[in-house]
């Protein structure tokens, strides 16, 4: 007499998204910063999710909003984004009054050394991944290129109850709001070589300023 048939946990499921709401978990952290004059921050984190064997890559970057004084702004977007990822992954370090990045006794440190150990430098196809993040993954429409590019909300939260309510609550507003482009199934239809791929973010977009990104906020 055979047994009954159960799936296993660490397997997708069969036919499921790599695009949506995804837990995920951080491969690598690079600080690209001095690439782009217009930046102040430009960090790329690379993921691995639970249904895709490749990496999708969260990218944190932008321009402090700042006070007459010079010093930033602390309720804008972009410092928000690096608290978002800070307080998901439990780094207790942050950015000074002049946007230096600093450890939790305000001394300034590397930020890619100083995440570099949440970080797991793995591969993505790799099976055994600690999925501890929740985040939104979805194609975002590029009408100048026609073209749709694989983008991590930058709302991320621990992969707890909680977290995920949060994350998906963020998501609803931005949605209902009009703050995400979510290219349509026809858009990406039309895309190059006529069908929807999954890819990375692409450098096309690197040159893309935080004042040019401010339906985000």
């Amino acid at each position: 007499m055979s047994g009954i048939l159960r799936p296993t946990n660490d397997s997708p499921v069969v036919g499921s998204s790599f695009l949506g709401f995804q837990e995920a978990s951080i491969l690598s952290v690079t600080d690209r910063t001095a690439n782009f004059d217009w930046a102040d921050v430009y960090i790329d984190v690379p993921l691995a999710t639970a249904n895709s064997n490749y990496s999708t890559t969260l990218r944190i970057k932008g321009s402090f909003k700042r006070n007459q004084d010079n010093s930033v702004i602390a309720n804008s977007k972009l410092v928000k984004d690096i608290y978002a990822l800070f307080d998901a992954i439990g780094y207790t370090g942050g950015i000074d009054k002049d946007g230096n990045f600093c450890d939790n006794t305000g001394k300034r440190i590397n930020i890619e050394e100083e995440l570099s150990t949440f970080a797991s430098n793995k591969e993505a196809s790799d099976k055994d991944h600690n999925y501890n993040l929740y985040v939104y993954v979805y194609k975002e429409w590029n009408q100048k290129r026609k073209k749709g590019y694989t983008v991590v909300q930058n709302y991320v939260q621990p992969n707890t109850a909680d977290g995920r309510a949060k994350v998906e609550e963020r998501i609803d507003y931005l949605r209902s709001n009009g703050y995400l482009r979510e290219a349509t199934e026809e858009q990406l239809n039309i895309s190059k070589n006529g069908t929807p791929k999954q890819m990375t973010t692409e450098n096309a977009l690197d040159d893309i300023s935080d004042e040019n990104m401010s339906w985000l906020q």
